[in-house]
Order: structure tokens, then C-alpha cells, then sequence
């Protein structure tokens, strides 16, 4: 697989908030300000509150990266891994912990990779002698912390899950080894092989074989069909979903435009365009939906002034918000608030809306 070039794909690579478990003090006892380092990452710091937060891959790549780069630590990466415990694979983590063997969990792992992020695929060979479990990360991301980060996760979640009793034989970088190695072999307690042919670790066959003390085939049948339904919702997350979140997070704090959405998901503009094009949406048709989601929420459920929640929804004076509303609702802002506010809230659904508007805008958000 290439390491070099731009993903193209029709998926945008997203990962959990979790994998930055931990970042403000590691970057704070690197002397990196990690706040500053957010910023310009354009991650917001409450983004990191809920593990399961959903984050635009090139931004949190890009982060470590330049934490590594600005703080002159080769083992960044290592560092975000030893805060990571087995609880923090999420909901995978309530089927390995009754997987019976360690194949077993690595043959999960492999299965469940899309719960995990869209960045990297797990690969499990096994020549019946020497079991290697590589660690491919998309063309374009393959970057020395994010793969050690990466490595040294799994590696900690297979050590914890077997209580310590399975180690693998070797751990191996295709990049060139640090000046140090002080702190790769205080992490993984073992050989370390740098300049390697694949990432990820290996081991004798005879080792994937070591049993979880906790294992309960049960519990792990009912967390598999769980994870099943889980997945089943994450595939259905669209460019036009994420898009949709994306203006959600940017709208009230910056111009909304469809660079600015690109450049929060990592992609080019063009490239934005035409994702939604084959999905049959467009950019300004997304952007009034949130508009029209967000006045109905902000003038029904909160004392903000109208003006307020024009600036919320990105109009930078009164008379533009009020042009605008009243094309889509029928009325002005202070109209409708007040109509909405004498209407019971248990009987409330779209009838406000403009009638030629009414059946698109029940579909949309269907």
C-alpha cells in the first residue's frame, strides 16, 4: 500500500475524539501550548469531552505531527498511547473482553475496524509458524507518531486483555528507528525492529492461542450482535451527514462557506463538490437546512434576542437575517417567535413553515 499522495476516496476518514485521550497534559509537559496547537488544528477543546466524537483524520494527523514537530519529542505518539487503556476501544472493547483467545480478539478487531476509525485496517497472517498482525493506515496518514500511536495501542490492549500473560515476539516500523530508543523499549518490553517491511507486531502462531481469563461466549455473542447494529448506523453516515455536522460545528464561530467545510473535513473544495453532487446535494441547499433547523431551535427554545440568533446562524446584520427568514418562513423572525411561543410546544411540528417549503423540509430531516 502507498504511503505517498492524497486519499481519494468517498468517505472523508474520520476517528474518535478518544484517540486524544490525554493531550493537553502531554502537550503541556512537552511545553507545547495545546491549546493554541487545537486551534490551529481547528479542533475545539469541548470536542474532546465525549470520547466518541467524531474527528476529521487529516486535523488529528496533523496535530500530532506538529506537536512532535514544534515539541522535539520523537516518541509523541508513544506518549498519547500510555494513556489509552482497553475501555477506551469504546464499544469494542465489551466484545474483546470475552473473546476467548487472543485470535480471537484480533479476528474481532479486524471485523469491527470501522468502530474504531476509517484510518487503518487490521490484518491478521498466519503461516502456522509466525502469526504477524500488521497495521495498514490510508495512503497519505501513514506518519511516524500516528503509526506508533497506533501500534502501541493495540499492542497495550491485547497485553491488558490476556492480564499480561501474551507478549509478542517483535514489534515492527517501517521507519527508521529514533536517536533514542529508551522509550520504545520501556513501552513494549521487547524487540523492537525499525526499517521493517509492515507495522504492527508479531508473534509464534502457537501464542494467538493464549486464553482471556475473562472470556464468556455468551456475553461475546450478544456484544457481537450488538456491535452488528452499531455498525450498521455508522455505515450509513453519508458526506452529506457529515457535511451537515461539519456547518453545525463551524456555523456562529466563522463564515460558513464551502471552503471553510472542506478544510474542517479535510478536503479539497472541488473534491467537496463533487461528493455531493454524487450524492445529489449541494453545499448552499445543506447550509439552509442547518439554518432553518437552527432559527426554529434558537427562537423556540432560547431568549435570545433575534438579532442574536442572526448572528448565530452567520448573518452579519439584522435586515440580511430577516430577508432571509422571511423568504423561508413566511414571515419575520419576531413574528414567528411570537405565533411559535402561542402555540402549546407538545403540538408543534411544521406548520410554521412556508407551504411550498413544508413537504421538502419533512423529508430532509426525515
Amino acid at each position: 500500500m502507498s504511503k505517498g499522495g492524497p486519499i481519494k476516496s468517498d468517505v472523508v476518514p474520520q476517528v474518535r475524539a478518544v484517540c486524544l485521550s490525554g493531550y493537553m497534559d502531554v502537550a503541556g509537559r512537552l511545553g507545547v501550548d495545546p491549546y493554541e496547537m487545537l486551534r490551529k488544528a481547528r479542533i475545539r477543546p469541548e470536542d474532546l469531552t465525549d470520547p466518541e466524537t467524531r474527528l476529521a483524520a487529516a486535523a488529528v494527523v496533523g496535530l500530532a505531527e506538529e506537536t512532535a514537530r514544534q515539541s522535539g519529542c520523537e516518541t509523541f505518539g508513544l506518549l498519547m498511547a500510555e494513556r489509552r487503556n482497553f475501555a477506551s476501544l469504546g464499544p469494542v472493547s465489551l466484545l474483546l473482553q470475552h473473546c476467548g483467545s487472543v485470535r480471537d480478539a484480533i479476528g474481532a478487531v479486524a471485523r469491527h475496524q470501522r468502530m474504531l476509525g476509517d484510518l487503518t485496517d487490521y490484518i491478521l497472517q498466519d503461516d502456522g509458524e509466525v502469526a504477524t498482525f500488521r497495521m495498514e493506515l490510508l495512503p497519505g496518514y501513514g506518519q511516524r507518531d500516528t503509526i506508533e500511536f497506533t501500534v502501541g495501542v493495540m499492542f497495550r490492549v491485547l497485553q491488558e486483555m490476556t492480564g499480561g500473560r501474551w507478549r509478542p515476539d517483535c514489534i515492527h516500523f517501517r521507519h527508521a528507528a529514533p536517536v533514542n530508543l529508551k522509550a520504545h523499549k520501556r513501552f513494549f518490553r521487547c524487540p523492537v525492529q525499525f526499517d521493517s517491511d509492515f507495522d504492527g507486531l508479531s508473534c509464534a502462531s502457537s501464542a494467538l492461542g493464549i486464553a482471556n481469563p475473562a472470556a464468556d461466549t455468551a456475553m461475546a455473542r450478544h456484544a457481537e450482535r450488538c456491535l452488528d447494529v452499531l455498525a450498521g448506523q455508522r455505515a450509513t453516515t453519508s458526506i452529506t451527514e457529515q457535511v451537515q455536522r461539519s456547518i453545525n460545528c463551524l456555523i456562529g464561530r466563522c463564515n460558513v462557506t464551502m471552503e471553510s467545510v472542506a478544510d474542517n473535513l479535510g478536503l479539497h473544495p472541488r473534491m467537496l463538490q463533487r461528493l455531493l453532487e454524487k450524492e445529489g446535494a449541494t453545499f448552499a441547499a445543506l447550509l439552509n437546512q442547518t439554518r432553518r433547523e437552527l432559527a426554529v431551535r434558537y427562537l423556540t427554545g432560547s431568549n435570545q434576542t433575534v438579532t442574536e440568533v442572526g448572528l448565530l446562524l452567520g448573518y452579519s446584520t439584522l435586515s440580511s437575517f430577516s430577508r432571509w427568514f422571511t423568504v423561508e418562513f413566511g414571515q419575520s423572525p419576531a413574528a414567528w417567535r411570537n405565533a411559535e411561543r402561542s402555540v402549546p410546544a407538545c403540538s408543534r411540528d411544521f406548520g410554521a413553515l412556508a407551504p411550498s417549503r413544508r413537504a421538502s423540509a419533512s423529508s430532509a430531516w426525515a
